[in-house]
């Protein structure tokens, strides 16, 4: 259980990214107040503990949940609510999405996020590491930009979840597999 005393509004607050993934900028949200994704949804609760619980953090995402995330975090309610990824993508089918396999420690809160592949050189060309909502498709398996494979995982150590959500990207440390 984590204990949390938070302020009720955040220090620092980055604007999310036309197409990011609601989660991927609660990484980065997270980040940037130098706390774990847990903790800030911990704060969250601290500060506000008349807020929703979010079962997912980003498919049919409540808006409750949503108002409160907005005050927390400074960023107008309007701007997060366009995160979810039903407003993005009309209809998403959930036999499309990409899931995390089953993670019994709950790290990073993988059972409430969707899963994602990614482009190595999209990332690396990025101005701070996020996920596009297009790369949780699991139909999608090229890069539509580049031409090359989506890696799903860090091909060198296996974890699932390896993009350093919120950092400038380095390209010596982007996972990609060998070239072809």
């Amino acid at each position: 259980m984590i204990v949390a005393l938070a302020p009720l509004q955040l220090p620092f607050a980055p604007k999310p990214f036309r197409r990011e993934l609601f989660s991927s900028w609660l990484l980065r949200l997270a980040g940037a107040n130098c706390v774990t994704l847990e903790e800030l949804l911990a704060g969250l609760q601290a500060s506000y503990p008349s807020a929703p619980y979010a079962f997912s953090l980003d498919v049919s995402v409540d808006d409750g949940f949503l108002r409160f995330m907005a005050r927390f975090s400074r960023v107008p309610f309007t701007t997060i609510s366009r995160k979810s990824l039903e407003k993005q993508v009309a209809n998403p089918e959930a036999a499309l999405l990409l899931r995390f396999n089953n993670n019994s420690s709950g790290s990073r809160l993988l059972n409430r996020r969707l899963g994602y592949a990614f482009c190595p050189y999209c990332v690396a060309h990025q101005s701070f590491v996020h996920v596009p909502w297009e790369w949780a498709f699991a139909c999608l398996a090229h890069c539509s930009v580049h031409g090359t494979q989506l890696e799903v995982g860090c091909p060198s150590c296996g974890d699932l979840d390896p993009l350093p959500f919120g950092l400038i990207p380095a390209v010596d440390h982007v996972p990609r597999s060998e070239e072809h």
